[in-house]
């Protein structure tokens, strides 16, 4: 079945729903006949929408709402999983939403060996700084989340690995990244 779209102020084919994918891979060792068991969860979320910018009405301001109402849980999860870094005995909500509940162990759930990687997607327009900002935002607020070590071998690693070369460049374009959307987002409040 196709995704849901339509046409927004915000946006002429907006989506109307997240997308996850998940692959399950199994690798199986013939030498000793372990079986290793893996998941990877490919998501595309839709954007928040500010309701009185996107001039949505009827049923795209229910889809609206629910889309929102996931990203905050989504959210909450991360806020939750950081209170958690800090005091081990947090209740991290998972069950807020069906797609935290089904990104649970990706997240860090039960103890799940995670790797998590977000993307985000800014609109280089000067009208859409302030959505742009607030992307971006929600990207450093989940940049702030440390998941843990990383397990390998059913033992976990001593310590969780470090930044390298690649991560360093990523922050530095991110860096520069937020110095555009600053400027844009003065650009736009003086016009």
């Amino acid at each position: 079945q196709r995704r849901v779209t339509h046409a927004t102020r915000c946006n002429e084919n907006s989506s109307r729903s997240h997308l996850v994918l998940t692959l399950h891979c199994e690798m199986r060792d013939d030498r000793n006949g372990s079986t290793v068991h893996g998941r990877c969860h490919l998501v595309d979320l839709a954007g928040s929408e500010r309701i009185a910018i996107s001039g949505v009405e009827g049923d795209r301001l229910r889809e609206s709402n629910h889309i929102n109402k996931s990203l905050s849980a989504l959210e909450q999860v991360f806020v939750a999983l950081q209170t958690r870094g800090k005091d081990n005995s947090a209740h991290v909500p998972y069950r807020n939403s069906k797609l935290t509940m089904l990104l649970s162990d990706a997240l860090g759930a039960k103890g799940a060996c995670a790797k998590t990687i977000m993307l985000m997607q800014v609109s280089p327009a000067a009208s859409s700084a302030c959505e742009s900002l607030r992307t971006l935002r929600f990207g450093e607020r989940c940049q702030a989340l440390e998941m843990g070590a990383i397990r390998r071998g059913g033992r976990w690693a001593a310590e969780p690995p470090t930044g390298d070369d690649r991560v360093r460049a990523l922050q530095l374009e991110l860096s520069e990244a937020r110095s555009q959307t600053k400027q844009a987002e003065a650009r736009a409040m003086a016009s």
